[in-house]
């Protein structure tokens, strides 16, 4: 295989480059403002009404860990 040399004003050319990539990034990540909910635009609490309790009528979330969120549907899965 050639071996060819990379001109001195190249090489020191790309580690400068390498660096202030490096340090931008490290600026980046010490000096940011922490992250807020809040400051995502699209963001917007929810109404109310959402967070109301439910009805006395409805019947009450199990608290059993052992229990799936939802019923699949008949022949899913493994038989039991």
């Amino acid at each position: 295989m050639l071996k060819q040399e990379i001109p001195m004003p190249v090489a020191i050319g790309i580690i400068v480059v390498v660096l202030l990539v490096v340090g931008f990034f490290v600026y980046r990540s010490l000096f940011a403002p922490a992250p807020t909910v809040s400051g995502i635009p699209e963001f917007q609490p929810p109404p109310p009404s959402a967070t109301a309790p439910p009805s006395p009528g409805a019947p009450a979330p199990s608290n059993d860990p052992t229990r799936a969120p939802i019923n699949p549907p008949p022949g899913y899965g493994a038989p039991r």
